[in-house]
């Protein structure tokens, strides 16, 4: 039986050799860039803002939606109020 280290050994050596082996079929076009980007505007065409439009209008949407009903939640009061005197209470289920 392998040791624990035995087979953390064994683990790296074979992740290695599969992390080669596909390392070998994907073709590398260029190297990486070094640093952080240079902040610049977007330039972005009018055909590009009509093909995101739709897109854009349904997460507002959606988003305008979750936010509305999150509202009503956090405004609604978080203990029932107590009965009127004299009456009994009606029987509550665990939630």
């Amino acid at each position: 039986m392998l040791r624990h280290y035995e087979r953390a050994w064994l683990a790296k050596d074979l992740f290695a050799g599969l992390y080669v082996s596909i390392a070998a079929l994907v073709p590398v076009i260029g190297s990486l860039p070094q640093g952080l980007a240079v902040p610049r505007e977007p330039v972005v065409s009018l055909a590009e803002l009509r093909a995101l439009l739709p897109g854009a209008v349904a997460v507002a949407l959606i988003s305008l939606a979750d936010i509305s009903v999150l509202s009503r939640i956090l405004a609604a009061p978080r203990s029932p109020k107590p009965p009127a005197r004299g009456r009994s209470s009606p029987a509550r289920l665990p939630l």
